[in-house]
């Protein structure tokens, strides 16, 4: 008898983790520019990224993400970087909370930063309400998920473009992915995991932005600038 109840809390458990439907907002700031013929020179740039994480009303400033956020990301960024036709090689930094302690990844962060023709700096910030997540969390729990449940994360990516040391372009998108919690969603799920849609949103995103970049030739010609 015991062994049976094991089995189904486990079950029971297993169906109301995958028993949630995601779904996600428009991306707010994309880009309708049109491509500029411009006189285009090879480039070296450095594609420089800060993932962080916020929860409104329980963190006091945004803290760094030791991963980005999402898997296969870099299978994203190598997919998002066809967008640049003048881009004859590139590096990649990731910035971390814990550089603060490593003076020689800072050094080495400097030197990739002289090397570039650009700099290419893009803020990956993932956000939350720690009031919605903590009564939607009682409403799940206290309901054992019949009462659907809204849990929402906000996703902005911001933009600066550097040459020389100084700022020669911004821009900015944002989005959300919503998922609800409730064990007849089970059925949904296969058609709209929350992976999935978080994938859509960085690579929408990422590909737009690189997209603005290059339409506006914002890295055409280190010269020009």
């Amino acid at each position: 008898m015991k062994s049976y109840l094991i089995q189904f809390v486990t079950v029971l458990f297993l169906v109301i983790l995958s028993s949630c439907v995601a779904s996600k907002s428009p991306i707010i700031g994309l880009d309708d520019s049109t491509f500029e013929r411009l006189d285009r020179k090879p480039v070296h740039i450095l594609i420089e990224f800060s993932h962080m994480r916020f929860t409104e009303g329980f963190d006091v400033i945004p803290k760094s993400l030791n991963y980005p956020g999402i898997s296969d990301f870099d299978d994203i960024l190598n997919e998002s970087l066809k967008q640049f036709t003048n881009v004859r090689t590139f590096d990649v930094y990731t910035t971390h909370s814990y550089d603060v302690k490593d003076p020689e990844k800072r050094l080495k962060l400097v030197q990739m930063r002289e090397k570039a023709d650009f700099v290419i700096k893009i803020d990956i910030l993932r956000k939350k309400s720690f009031v919605g997540h903590f009564f939607n969390s009682l409403i799940a729990l206290g309901s054992m998920t019949v009462i659907p449940s809204k849990f929402e994360w906000q996703y902005e990516f911001t933009t600066h473009v550097f040459h020389n040391g100084q700022k020669v372009f911004e821009t900015q998108r944002s989005a959300s992915v919503s998922n609800w919690v409730q064990p007849f969603l089970i059925f949904g799920y296969p058609f709209h995991p929350e992976e999935r849609k978080n994938e859509e949103i960085y690579f929408g995103m990422l590909k737009d932005t690189f997209k603005e970049i290059e339409n506006k030739g914002i890295i055409a010609n280190p010269d020009s600038n």
